[in-house]
């Protein structure tokens, strides 16, 4: 068994690192990425219609999945708006940016997530 575990390390860790090595000598690289994330407090997906949901009226959120990245599973940090929205901009868990609840608590500016962000109206 133990071989067995070993042999997939491997296999894992010489995946990523021929992935890696396949991204920098090869691809292009982008200036500006063009992302559109679009995030929605307590939504399920299987309520929409590019998740199978047959009867759901959320034709726009359906167009974006047609063209764009769908993801099939997604996990969050923690089951709370801000601090998991705190944690997608960040990149770091609660404990670290320190928003753990919905109320009385805002991000601290010296992460350097406000400098990152931009507005273009």
């Amino acid at each position: 068994m133990r071989s067995k575990a070993r042999l997939a390390a491997g296999f894992a860790i010489a995946t990523v690192a021929a992935a890696g090595i396949a991204c920098r000598a090869g691809a292009p690289a982008i200036a500006r990425p063009n992302i559109l994330l679009i995030t929605v407090d307590t939504l399920r997906a299987d309520h929409l219609g590019s998740y199978g949901y047959a009867a759901a009226a959320t034709p726009t959120f359906d167009a974006l999945a047609r063209r764009g990245l769908r993801f099939d599973r997604a996990m969050t940090v923690t089951p709370l708006t801000l601090p998991a929205h705190a944690s997608l901009m960040t990149g770091t868990f609660p404990g670290y940016h320190g928003v753990r609840d919905n109320a009385g608590f805002a991000l601290a500016e010296d992460l350097g997530v406000y400098r990152r962000m931009e507005w273009t109206p």
